[in-house]
């Protein structure tokens, strides 16, 4: 059963490693002027979901094995504001360090250590918003839309990058799954 367990977890750090290059490669399409824009008032920027998906990793991933996934010193709130515009590289260092905090708990677990994990420091956020037109997506080109839920976001991007491109939803429930 360990074997299972070892597999388990090196695919589940592999998994953080890929959605984090995938999401970098995003990102990067995004120009400096649009990381803050908004696509309507009731949205969230690229910024603030970056903000966010950091903020997340780093509470979250901080002590998990021992405490609750929602830390004290967290301000949930105030990811979701940006009144001094953090610059590109601030975002992006705030991004990576998420990531390797997130990365490096995964990465220090053992097989046994599976077991204790709460249930809180497992569940996953699915839905990030919908910024493909900030990423000037064209006709012909690949998408990968991470935590596609019920394909909503996915449908989008098809509709943008027509019959001869290609889009591929990716989510890991169940429940988002059978609704695609």
């Amino acid at each position: 059963m360990d074997g299972v367990r070892l597999t388990y977890l090196t695919d589940l750090a592999r998994t953080f490693r890929h959605y984090k290059a995938l999401g970098d490669g995003a990102i990067a399409q995004v120009s400096d002027d649009n990381l803050h824009t908004l696509i309507d008032p009731d949205a969230n920027s690229v910024a603030i979901v970056m903000q966010h998906i950091a903020g997340n990793l780093r509470s979250r991933f901080t002590e998990f094995l021992t405490s609750d996934g929602e830390k004290p010193g967290r301000n949930r709130d105030a990811e979701f504001e940006t009144p001094a515009h953090p610059s590109r590289t601030e975002l992006l260092k705030s991004w990576s360090e998420g990531f390797q905090i997130a990365l490096a708990s995964i990465e220090a677990l053992l097989p046994e250590d599976l077991d204790r994990i709460p249930p809180e420091a497992i569940e996953s956020f699915a839905g990030v918003g919908y910024f493909f037109h900030l990423a000037n997506l064209e006709s012909g080109e690949t998408v990968v839309d991470l935590g596609s839920g019920s394909g909503m976001d996915t449908f989008v991007a098809s509709l943008k990058v027509g019959a001869t491109g290609e889009v591929h939803g990716v989510d890991m429930t169940d429940e988002q799954l059978a609704k695609a």
